[in-house]
C-alpha cells in the first residue's frame, strides 16, 4: 500500500519465492518529519529456506560453503542517517539450520571426527558426511552481533556457546562447552584411552558423558578454540 502524499509504503505481505526457498516479509518504508530519507522496518519469516541458495545471493564466491534448510524469524530496522549502514542497522531474531553439511572437505572432516568421538567410536571411519543442526537467537547493533543459546549439534555431541562477533573488526569472543555422549576415555584410542580412564568421573557433568568448557576467540577467519580446564572442573 503506497501513500502517495508522503511516499511511504506499507508491505502487507511479500512472498519471496526462489528455486527452493519460501520466505514471507511484512513491514513498512516510512519517512520521519524533519529527517531526510526513509526508515525501513521489515520482519521476515521462513520455515523452508535453502542455505546454499541464500549464500549464492550474498556471496560471489563459487560453491557455497554449506548446504542445509533454514528456519528464520527475524526483524530488521534501518533508520535514516548519514552513518554507514552497519552503524544504523539493527537486527534481532532466531535462526535454525537442519541437515547442515559443509562443502569444504576439511571442515566436514572435523564435524565427522566430532561425531565419532562424541559417540565413543573415534576410529570408526564409516561415520562420515554427518549432518549437523544449528540454532541460535541473535541481535545486531552497531555492527556487533550478540549470540545467545547458540547450539551446534551432531549425533553424539553438542557445542553450546554465548558471546559476540564484530562484523566490522571480524573479532569473535565466545565461551561455552562441548557436551559428549561418550566418557572422556572413550573419545580416544589405545594408550590415550587407558590413561584417561581414571578421569572419566571428573569430566562427567551436567548429564553428559563428558563436558569440556571452551572459549573461541580471535577472528572469524582465524578463530582460536581453547580448552578451559578451570571452568571444566567447576562445571561452569
Amino acid at each position: 500500500i503506497v501513500d502517495g502524499t508522503k511516499g511511504d509504503v506499507e508491505l502487507k505481505r511479500v512472498d519471496i519465492i526462489m528455486s527452493k526457498s519460501r520466505l514471507l516479509a511484512t513491514g513498512r518504508v516510512e519517512g520521519t518529519k524533519g529527517i531526510k530519507g526513509k526508515r525501513i522496518i521489515v520482519n521476515v519469516k521462513s520455515s523452508a529456506t535453502d542455505l546454499s541458495e541464500l549464500l549464492r545471493l550474498v556471496s560471489k564466491a563459487g560453491r557455497p560453503v554449506a548446504d542445509g534448510v533454514l528456519t528464520i524469524d527475524a526483524a530488521m530496522d534501518l533508520p535514516q542517517g548519514r552513518q554507514p549502514v552497519l552503524e544504523r542497522l539493527s537486527l534481532a531474531g532466531s535462526v535454525r539450520a537442519d541437515r547442515l553439511t559443509f562443502t569444504n572437505d576439511a571442515v566436514q572432516d572435523k564435524i565427522d571426527e566430532l561425531s565419532r568421538r562424541g559417540r565413543g567410536k573415534p576410529g570408526d571411519e564409516t561415520i562420515n558426511d554427518v549432518a549437523s543442526k544449528m540454532v541460535t537467537t541473535f541481535t545486531l547493533e552497531k555492527g556487533v552481533a550478540v549470540y545467545r543459546n547458540f547450539a551446534f549439534a551432531v549425533r553424539g555431541a553438542t557445542i553450546r556457546l554465548d558471546g559476540t562477533h564484530s562484523l566490522k573488526t571480524k573479532a569473535v569472543d565466545l565461551s561455552g562447552a562441548v557436551l559428549l555422549n561418550a566418557s572422556i576415555s572413550n573419545t580416544q584410542t589405545g594408550f590415550k584411552s587407558w590413561v584417561l580412564k581414571p578421569f572419566d568421573a571428573l569430566f562427567r557433568k551436567g548429564g553428559a558423558g563428558s563436558r569440556l568448557a571452551i572459549t573461541v576467540q580471535g577472528t572469524q577467519d582465524q578463530p582460536k578454540l581453547e580448552f578451559d580446564f578451570k571452568r571444566t572442573l567447576k562445571g561452569s
